[in-house]
């Protein structure tokens, strides 16, 4: 019997400490494209288009829009919005943000904010997220804790 609770003890403890993790992993083309001051800072709008395979077995497109703000050190703030789209029809929407880092590549956060039925699971779950840029392309990595 004492085997059986130290069993189970170690289970919900070890159950706690990983918790569940879903992983996102995104590639695609972006577009950006702004304004730059005379200081060297820029107000940029950030547009792209990809495909997602996640750990759940789920894959699909991903299509995301936001905003870029670049001081004149090159540290960018990046706020971004991207709706996953499944096999299925269903979908999550990842908000990405980011304080100081250059845009080559980077790393930073982000939430779950609106899920389909499926993905309802996933709400509010809060992910690392790293980004590297060739060019106009990207890869990205997103592991969610939910």
């Amino acid at each position: 019997k004492m085997k059986k609770i130290i069993f189970i003890s170690i289970l919900i403890i070890n159950s706690n400490i990983f918790g569940n993790e879903f992983e996102v992993d995104t590639s695609g083309t972006s577009e950006i494209e702004g304004i730059t001051f005379n200081d060297k800072s820029k107000f940029n709008l950030y547009k792209s288009t990809g495909f997602w395979k996640a750990s759940s077995g789920d894959y699909g497109t991903v299509k995301c829009y936001g905003t870029l703000k670049t001081n004149k050190q090159n540290n960018v703030q990046f706020e971004v919005y991207c709706k996953h789209i499944s096999q299925e029809k269903e979908h999550f929407i990842l908000k990405f943000f980011r304080g100081a880092g250059t845009q080559d590549s980077g790393t930073g956060q982000a939430e779950v904010i609106e899920t389909s039925k499926k993905f309802e699971y996933l709400l509010n779950a809060e992910c690392k997220h790293a980004i590297t840029y060739l060019d106009k392309d990207y890869f990205a990595l997103q592991k969610c804790k939910y």
